[in-house]
């Protein structure tokens, strides 16, 4: 398991790279899929909305109402600084070959937030099946919707990783999946890793 988290100004790029089906790797052009065919994102979940998005029209209304919210107008300061980088993109990886079930991706989505103190943030999740490694991408507004201040991540790095941890340690399915495997456990202390890094 990897959680990776980046921040960025608004979440639209991230919600659209999300949904969209990315770049082709030789040509960089984007991809298009054909009528009638699913693309390689589904949606898992939202919360701080006060509804689930039922389609993707409704979807891009929690999109702008993301925005709104991290805009300088709706931003409240103690100093005067507004926060620029008012979106944060978090992805969360299994291991080669694994498939989580729904239920586990809601799970791990949910309870990562609340591990990096962003549980009540405005959040919409989705996951990606277009690699080996089963992934969830999750964008959410750094910006708490009640109070206009910024949701502090002075720690996020640390609970990233000590999140990954815990969860590879509790997560039972992994142990009834690699029951009687040959293949080394999933959790492996030396192995797990957490990135940061600003966009």
């Amino acid at each position: 398991m990897i959680a990776e988290h980046r921040k960025g100004k608004g979440p639209t790029g991230a919600i659209r790279y999300v949904m969209g089906q990315g770049r082709d790797r030789q040509t960089g052009r984007l991809k298009q899929v054909a009528p009638g065919q699913p693309g390689r994102a589904s949606f898992v979940g939202a919360q701080g909305f006060g509804y689930q998005p039922k389609d993707d029209v409704e979807i891009d209304t929690c999109r702008k109402v993301m925005e709104h919210n991290g805009s300088f107008a709706m931003q409240a300061s103690q100093n005067g600084k507004k926060c620029v980088k008012d979106a944060a993109h978090f992805i969360i990886s299994w291991p080669p070959g694994y498939r989580a079930s729904p239920q586990e991706k809601v799970e791990a989505w949910q309870s990562y937030l609340k591990a990096v103190g962003m549980e009540k943030a405005q959040a919409l999740a989705f996951s990606h099946n277009d690699t080996d490694k089963d992934h969830l991408h999750i964008v959410a507004s750094r910006i708490d919707r009640k109070t206009g201040y910024t949701i502090p991540d002075k720690d996020l790095f640390n609970a990233s990783m000590a999140w990954t941890v815990r969860w590879e340690k509790s997560a039972t399915r992994y142990r009834r999946a690699r029951s009687g495997s040959t293949r080394p456990r999933i959790w492996q202390p030396p192995g797990i890793t957490a990135y940061s890094w600003h966009i």
